[in-house]
């Protein structure tokens, strides 16, 4: 199934909700790459009174320890005398008013964190310092530990030791977030605990662990822990989205829609908000829930095109998820809504329409077997969009689905010509491996290696497809070509089964023939055969990992094994014989 961006108006392959986690916490990659995050701290505010110099002395001292970390570094000097110099701003004043002048001057500088803090004189040389490090980009605060001093230099050495705690959870968070991203749930729950455990209103490690809860399987906790993201920020729009997915998922169909429409709330209620809400259901992997919302928003009886593109398409890409997961069965009457909205689409724009509009009418009925009227339909879409690479190799599929080999590839080599990038050689090598063409097979697999077309899963399907059709000469007795066909797989097979595979079957061409030659039991004979035997025990000794793949292999290659060393045992006795 054919799925694009949503920018343009396609469908997702693999949508998840973006975890949002804090935009500055890759420790790992900045140490890697020796690139140090710079940190912004102004003069600490001074909240009732006391020596007016304290606050801008404690930054300066923190500043100079900063030199000392390998993941972060003060702003640069000239930078920032420069961008205060364009915005007009006085350097004392930027940590002042809630330290806001100085949040937007790190977006325009790519300053990751700001440092602001505020302190209060408690007594002769004995001040208090509260100290929040942000980050603009990401809308995200963490408090350090709050601060008794006498000197800047004391008060400064506690920020810094303070900020290190900080960076050290940051450092959990930034893993928090990778781990999710790779789909390592155990690792990005651990990490996502530590991450909270030195900030508990982390809204991006409260998200990552609840959504890898919810990735888990344990949908109470995730629950639970969106509800918390929520706690920290009621305006938390993808914890109220997740909200209802995950409440969706549970059962709770109602309180899903009331979490949709706890998010509408906040925006207008119009088609676009709709729309924006749907696209968010349909990132987050649940394009059900995606057309689910479209659907609610439609009035009966009348066709509102905008929502029947998007319904259709996100049926689409609803479908091609059930039937990615062997759920064709399900993914059935979601085929038949993709075509149910954008059919009448079709008729309403024409030419006008979206190219996917077409393109997914065509896979569509393809996938629900179809197949006359893909290939007629598919007939029509190529003279509509008659330089549609897409189009047309949907089209390829369409006509080799109905046993039209020669049109398929004629179809791919129009796909080739209107985009020279295409990936069609795997399929060019499947199909002509299929229609008995083995040469044109490994030449097209062969193109397809070098322009990186295919996995190493991918070319060893095409390696086992080799080995399957030489194997049907095999069976015909046709020794020498079924040969030839094990060998032109050897290149690429990949994994250790499939060149065992190859190995086995090799040896067993090899072993029938010279079988029936032995038996005559001739000097002249025995010569020839002998060192094929010997051939065929190397074979089987690279074939151990197929014959090890279950009992009934491993008892055929113990046959041949077994057999083949009593070939050579008796073609050595009639060499040595003479006779």
């Amino acid at each position: 199934m054919y799925r694009f961006d949503f920018d343009r108006r396609g469908l997702v392959r693999s949508p998840v909700i973006a975890l949002t986690l804090l935009a500055f916490a890759m420790i790992p990659a900045a140490a890697q790459s020796n690139t140090r995050f710079a940190v912004l701290v102004p003069a600490f505010e001074n909240a009732t009174g006391g020596r007016p110099n304290f606050g801008r002395d404690v930054a300066s001292e923190v500043l100079k320890l900063l030199d000392n970390m390998g993941t972060h570094r003060a702003v640069d000097r000239g930078v920032l005398r420069d961008a205060l110099r364009k915005y007009q701003l006085k350097e004392e004043d930027i940590g002042k008013q809630d330290c806001i002048p100085a949040r937007q001057l790190a977006t325009h500088i790519d300053v990751q964190l700001v440092m602001c803090g505020k302190f209060t004189e408690k007594g002769r040389d004995a001040y208090e310092v509260a100290v929040r490090v942000i980050s603009p980009a990401a809308g995200e605060e963490s408090e350090l530990p709050v601060i008794q001093a006498a000197t800047p230099r004391e008060a400064a050495q506690q920020v810094y030791d303070g900020f290190q705690r900080f960076v050290q959870g940051l450092s959990f968070a930034a893993y928090c977030g990778q781990y999710s991203e790779s789909s390592n749930w155990d690792s990005a729950i651990e990490n996502c605990i530590k991450a909270i455990e030195f900030n508990p209103r982390s809204k991006g490690a409260l998200y990552g662990l609840a959504y890898a809860k919810w990735k888990t399987g344990d949908l109470q906790a995730a629950h639970d822990g969106f509800s918390k993201v929520l706690e920290v920020d009621q305006l938390h729009q993808d914890a109220m989205l997740a909200l209802g997915l995950v409440a969706s998922e549970m059962g709770r169909k109602d309180e899903g829609l009331e979490w949709f429409h706890r998010y509408l709330e906040h925006n207008p209620g119009n088609v676009a908000v709709r729309l924006t809400v749907a696209s968010e259901a349909a990132k987050a992997g649940n394009s059900e829930a995606a057309l689910a919302i479209l659907e609610e928003g439609m009035k009966p009886g009348e066709e509102d095109i905008a929502l029947f593109e998007y319904a259709g398409l996100f049926a689409m890409n609803a479908a091609a998820q059930k039937n990615d997961s062997g759920s064709m069965a399900e993914a059935r009457p979601l085929l038949e809504k993709a075509l149910k909205y954008l059919e009448p689409v079709l008729r309403s724009k024409g030419k006008e329409a979206d190219p996917n509009v077409s393109l997914n009418i065509l896979q569509a009925h393809r996938l629900m077997d179809n197949t006359a009227h893909a290939v007629s339909f598919g007939a029509q879409a190529v003279q509509s969009y008659p330089d549609n690479a897409q189009i047309w190799s949907a089209y390829a599929d369409a006509l080799n689905a109905a046993g039209r080999a020669a049109d398929a590839l004629a179809a791919l080599d129009r796909v080739s010509q209107i985009d020279p990038n295409a990936q069609v050689n795997a399929r060019r090598a499947v199909w002509q491996i299929d229609g008995g063409n083995i040469p044109g097979a490994i030449a097209a697999a062969k193109v397809a290696l070098e322009k990186g077309e295919l996995t190493d899963e991918q070319v060893d399907v095409i390696a086992q497809k080799i080995i399957a059709a030489g194997f049907e000469l095999h069976k015909q007795k046709q020794y020498p070509s079924a040969i030839q066909h094990y060998e032109s797989a050897e290149p690429f097979a990949r994994q250790d089964r499939t060149k065992g595979m190859k190995a086995f079957f090799h040896a067993y061409a090899l072993y029938v023939p010279a079988a029936e030659r032995a038996n005559e039991q001739t000097l002249e004979i025995a010569r020839a055969t002998l060192p094929i035997f010997r051939n065929i025990l190397q074979l089987m000794q690279a074939a151990r990992p197929y014959c090890e793949s279950s009992p009934q292999t491993q008892n055929s290659c113990g046959q041949i094994v077994s057999t083949t060393n009593d070939q050579i045992e008796i073609q050595e006795l009639i060499i040595k014989r003479g006779r």
